[in-house]
């Protein structure tokens, strides 16, 4: 696929890799608690070894982002 001048090949491009990282993001905040006993794919979050989805996913993941970006905002 060649790029049109106006961009659109790129936007179009860009967008279904917003669109595939969303759903892996949300298969991933929607996995069962117990996956860990079960196996497979999980959010988890050490040193406290639990296993995260939904709203507790997104904070984590909401926190640890602002943290890389903002080294000093723990303190």
């Amino acid at each position: 696929m060649t790029d049109k001048p106006d961009g659109k090949a790129a936007d179009g491009q860009a967008l279904h890799a917003l669109k595939r990282d969303a759903e892996r993001y949300r298969w991933l905040r929607e996995r069962d608690v117990e996956t860990i006993d079960m196996g497979g794919v999980f959010v988890g979050k050490t040193p406290e070894n639990v296993v995260l989805n939904g709203i507790d996913c997104d904070a984590a993941v909401d926190a640890a982002r602002i943290a890389e970006q903002e080294p000093d905002a723990g303190e």
